[in-house]
Formats: structure tokens, sequence, C-alpha cells
């Protein structure tokens, strides 16, 4: 009986996992850097976390929380100093995951209709200040 019960778990258990994985491989990988349709520069820095500008929406540069990422729907919010708040519904081309549409939504500005666009896998490194001229002072 002891036997049945553990097999049963171990089952239920495999299962449990084969699923898991099915659905996580279900999703784009979506760090990087995209242009959209409204002029702006969106970056996700990880699955979770990104940010975009566009200065002709917000002087200031939108945070970005990805609240949905599979392969039918990528969904962020976003706030920004000054601006209204930012939701975005797209869905994308699954399985290349290159580009995605939907819409969206500012807060005091309307909805729009939306096209994001991978231009490079990678997230370009944050750019240090020149200091050349600090370092000879010091000398």
């Amino acid at each position: 009986m002891k036997l049945s019960t553990y097999a049963a778990a171990a089952i239920t258990l495999s299962v449990s996992l084969a699923a898991g994985n099915a659905l996580a491989a279900k999703k784009c990988n979506i760090v990087g850097t995209y242009s959209d349709s409204l002029g702006s520069t969106i970056v996700f820095k990880t699955a979770k976390v990104g940010t975009a500008t566009n200065s002709a929406i917000c002087k200031s540069t939108y945070s970005l929380r990805v609240t949905k990422d599979t392969s039918t729907a990528i969904d962020t919010t976003g706030t920004a100093k000054g601006c209204g708040k930012l939701t975005a519904a797209f869905v994308p081309n699954y399985p290349t995951c290159t580009s995605a549409s939907g819409t969206v939504t500012i807060a005091g500005l309307g909805t729009f209709n939306d096209t994001i666009t991978k231009t490079s896998k990678t997230v370009k490194p944050a750019t240090s200040a020149d200091t050349s001229a600090l370092e000879k002072g010091f000398r």
C-alpha cells in the first residue's frame, strides 16, 4: 500500500514538473532594446523591468514593470514623473518574439495602437561619465 502511495506521489510530481516546464517554455525572451511605432525607445533590462523614453509623450523616462510575459501576451505598466500612468497590452509574434502589436494607454492622453520591434537582443551598457579632467586634477 505504501509503495502505491509513493508511486502516485512521484507520478503527480513528475506531471506537475512537466507541465511547469512546458508553460515556462512558452515565454518570449523580451530582454533587449525595442523601437515602436509611436517613436519610443523601450529597453527591457530583465524579463520583469524596463524603461521607455519618448520626449514627444513625456519629458521623463517611464519605469516599466512587466505584468505578463507569455507566448500570447506581453503586458506592462509604467510610471514617469509628471506624466500619466501607462499600460500596454501586446501580442507577440511568437515564437520569434521579434515584434509585438497591441495598444498603449496613457492616462490623460488616450489609447494608441502600437507595434514594438526588437532592434537589439542586448541591453546597451550604461555610459560612464568622462572622468579624465577629474583624474588630471588629482595629479
